[in-house]
């Protein structure tokens, strides 16, 4: 079961994309940004990161440069189905992760990832109220 969840929006991408939204690359600044998040999350133990399919979020993960705890690059699955993803399928996409996975990253878009984020938080916070 997984024990520790991240979730990460893509890093500052580019206003238009040679196909269209899902071609948006990232901009200097972008790749500079998930270089960074890579760094803050090196240690973090991440054996698997479902990244979005659009160019921007597999631009972040590859700048990020993540390895898992034996030094190996952590493996990614590109999932269509992240692209303008809500919480429920998010949650769901989450839900299906093996159970030998222990540290998961999330790695899609706006809305989705920041209302998954709150609603997680607030159940928490509820959760530990009661």
């Amino acid at each position: 079961m997984t024990s520790k969840l991240y979730l990460m929006r893509h890093a500052q991408a580019e206003s238009f994309g040679p196909s269209g939204d899902m071609s948006r690359g990232l901009t200097d600044l972008g790749r500079d940004q998930a270089h960074h998040a890579g760094e803050l999350l090196a240690a973090a133990g991440i054996q698997l990161a479902m990244v979005s399919a659009a160019q921007r979020a597999r631009e972040t993960f590859a700048a990020m440069a993540l390895s898992d705890p034996e030094g190996r690059p952590v493996r990614a699955e590109y999932m269509k189905a992240l692209y303008d993803a809500s919480p429920a399928t998010l949650l769901q996409r989450i839900g299906e992760t093996p159970d030998e996975v222990s540290a998961l990253l999330v790695l899609a878009h706006a809305p989705g990832i920041p209302s998954l984020a709150a609603n997680l938080t607030w159940a928490a916070s509820h959760r530990e109220a009661t």
